[in-house]
């Protein structure tokens, strides 16, 4: 059983605030810097929108961290913090204790409320007292800041959903007062013209993080490239899909590079460069890397074909010496000499602490050349030779000189080639269709099974054709089996309605009281039921009646049938002549 902590005193003292609006809205100037966060989130919480205007106001903080408060983008939260800053922006005196200057409406996954207990020790302290003495009397009290909002946006080529509709529509009516910000800016799909007007909005300095996950093609990115160059303090970089028309010239390919290059030399904080799928880097790695200002903690070329050139001059470049993380995932190694990448190693040892080489196609005599020099990488925490094709023997000389690195905490390593069989790969042999030959296992790559195409042979189509039939008559023959079965069933079934009505007729009840015959009706029945069994009766009133024949129903040569129907005339007239005989008499006719 799950025991909850009771309420602080600053909580209880915040809910009774909360429980007379009008008197929270009246003290919030002589309220204790203390009770602002909890008193906030309470009220945000329970949809106090008036408390909340009157506390956005007189926030006694820098920043507002409404954002964390957020699960999911709010509008109507939204609209109550933006009406009380109008309110605020639109006074000329502003209150005594505001000092917001950030409305942060990120959502930050860490609880940015519970780091403001320090914020407040710190701003109730005698130093900060002091310093904010200073800045009242200081020359630039006069002057007010501009507001600053900050956002994560994820572009989309979808529309704008209504929380971002409303504040891009309410920055724009206030673009001299506040400053719209974004430190990660996210692109997914082609840009529209929602984009180009969000970008126009942003205050471009202030982002940090710029992803771009789309296919763009390179008139398409050298169109975006100024706003590229407008962040000046960029830190991350990372474009993916750049597709080259097949139509596309060697010199207008030039010239797309050259515009998004030449935004670089604005840059002067880029650390993080990371390039996937960028099919127009082949043969240009030397034109993107020596216009960057800074060198970088972290480069990722993944997927991207390289020419010699390009592999060459990464490892004498001067902005890859600092490298802290090296991510060549899904680009080909094969055909290039392992000396490159053995200086480059070498060059960045001592700062190196991410090598991802997943996938490059290495081979055996490849991965020794880099050992000695992987071995100095005192600082490698993360290790990746996932899928590459390499032998028992280098995977055991790999293992040993990487038993020395202290620091390293993730190794993934492939399988080696001899634990796929007992005698080898060289074993298995495969197949291929189209050649009528067959070939070693290890021979085959990914390039191997694009050639293979679909293609049904006739004995295929006799085949798939006889399997198909002989499906339906097996579901034929068993319906009908099945349908003979329940049938054969419901007749031998005995017939359970006719049983229960006999049982019901016989143990019914009289409906209703009948007399009990008189001594003269008794002897009557006994005289018809000695008659009855001797065959021999006849009754007085039939044998005065002759049939068409000329033969009374009663004569003894009358056919059986005018017998039984005797009776029933019989029964009629004793019924008429002695009144109701009842079941006295019924139940002997019928047992005869």
């Amino acid at each position: 059983m799950s025991t909850q902590s009771p309420p602080t005193l600053l909580e209880l003292a915040g809910r009774s605030l909360l429980s007379d609006k009008s008197r929270a809205v009246l003290n919030l100037e002589d309220l204790p810097i203390e009770l602002f966060p909890p008193l906030f989130v309470e009220a945000f919480s329970r949809g106090h929108t008036e408390v909340l205007k009157k506390m956005v106001q007189a926030w006694p903080f820098t920043c507002l961290p409404l954002g964390a408060l957020m699960r999911k983008p709010q509008p109507e939260m939204l609209r109550v913090a933006l009406d009380g800053l109008d309110m605020l922006l639109a006074q000329q005196d502003r209150p005594r204790r505001w000092k917001l200057q950030v409305l942060d409406l990120r959502n930050v996954r860490h609880n940015f409320w519970r780091m403001w207990s320090g914020a407040m020790v710190d701003a109730c302290s005698p130093e900060a007292m002091k310093k904010n003495q200073m800045l009242k009397h200081g020359p630039a009290m006069g002057a007010k800041p501009p507001l600053k909002v900050f956002i994560n946006l994820n572009l989309t080529k979808s529309p704008l959903d209504q929380f971002l509709t409303h504040l891009f529509l309410w920055v724009t009516q206030r673009r001299d007062r506040l400053h719209l910000c974004c430190s990660w800016l996210k692109i997914f799909g082609k840009p529209t013209g929602h984009t180009r007007k969000v970008l126009t909005l942003l205050q471009l300095d202030s982002v940090q993080k710029v992803e771009v996950h789309c296919t763009w093609a390179p008139s398409t990115l050298a169109a975006y490239a100024p706003f590229l160059g407008q962040m000046r303090n960029l830190r991350k970089l990372l474009v993916s899909q750049v597709r080259v028309p097949a139509h596309t010239s060697p010199e207008e390919q030039e010239w797309l590079l050259a515009q998004l290059t030449s935004q670089f030399l604005r840059m002067d904080c880029l650390q993080t460069f990371c390039v996937d799928g960028f099919l127009i880097l082949n043969g240009h790695l030397e034109q993107v890397l020596r216009h960057l200002k800074t060198p970088l903690e972290a480069l990722s070329i993944t997927n991207c074909p390289l020419s010699d050139s390009d592999w060459n001059y990464l490892s004498c470049c001067p902005n890859t010496s600092q490298l802290k993380c090296l991510d060549l995932r899904g680009t080909k190694l094969t055909n290039f000499s392992p000396e490159p990448l053995q200086i480059l190693l070498e060059m960045v040892a001592a700062t190196l602490k991410n090598l991802d080489l997943e996938a490059c196609e290495m081979t055996d005599s490849q991965l020794q050349a880099i050992l000695p020099a992987l071995s100095h990488c005192s600082q490698l925490r993360i290790l990746c030779f996932f899928r590459n094709h390499i032998s028992m023997s280098v995977l055991r000389d790999l293992l040993l000189h990487t038993a020395r690195l202290s620091q390293l905490s993730i190794e993934l390593y492939p399988a080696p080639l001899e634990s796929y069989d007992m005698q080898g790969l060289d074993e298995i042999q495969c197949s291929l269709p189209l050649e009528n030959r067959r070939v070693a296992l290890r021979q085959l790559l990914k390039a191997s099974f694009s050639e293979c195409k679909f293609s049904l042979w006739l004995t295929h189509l006799f085949i798939i054709v006889f399997s198909g039939v002989a499906v339906s008559i097996a579901a034929i023959i068993s319906s009908f089996f099945l349908a003979t079965v329940v049938k054969c069933f419901q007749r031998c079934a005995p017939n359970k309605d006719a049983k229960t009505r006999t049982r019901t007729r016989m143990t019914e009840p009289p409906a209703r009281a009948r007399p009990l015959a008189t001594p003269s009706q008794r002897s009557l029945s006994e005289r018809q039921g000695k008659a009855l069994k001797t065959g021999r009766h006849q009754p007085p009133s039939m044998n005065r009646t002759e049939s068409p024949q000329g033969r009374g129903l009663g004569h003894p040569l009358a056919p059986p049938i005018a017998a039984s129907r005797s009776l029933g005339s019989l029964g009629k007239s004793l019924d008429e002549e002695h009144g109701d005989m009842g079941p006295y008499m019924v139940p002997q006719l019928n047992a005869t």
